[in-house]
């Protein structure tokens, strides 16, 4: 079960990442069903803290095609955010290790710039 505060920042996650924010509304928590829910171009969709999304049509939740679209958004902005982080991290260690050693820190960022060249696809 999600906290409040993670069912708030997987709320401010839809919010940043839907394309047309107008055609957005009632976007809003619902900690009972632990989800959140929200209407997008006239369609209901539910979203659990798992980043899968569903469409509600009457009390039935279906996997849709604008459901799977939504989720394939939401997972790709959240796997990218998380690479982003991490090579933030690494750089900051590299960083740290150009102080202390140069050579380290010189061969560290050489494998930086390879892993981010094959996230790349180069």
């Amino acid at each position: 079960m999600a906290t409040t505060q993670e069912l708030d920042e997987l709320t401010q996650h839809i919010r940043k990442v839907l394309p047309d924010q107008k055609a957005m509304s009632n976007l809003r928590t619902n900690p009972q069903a632990n989800v959140v829910e929200f209407t997008w171009h006239a369609r209901h969709f539910v979203v659990r803290p798992t980043l899968d999304v569903f469409e509600l049509k009457g009390q039935t939740l279906l996997i849709t095609g604008a459901s799977m679209l939504i989720q394939a958004a939401l997972r790709t902005k959240d796997k990218n955010t998380k690479v982003v982080e991490a090579v933030i991290e690494t750089l900051h260690a590299a960083e740290d290790n150009m102080r202390a050693n140069q050579d380290r820190g010189l061969a560290l960022l050489v494998e930086i710039k390879k892993s981010l060249s094959k996230l790349a696809g180069k």
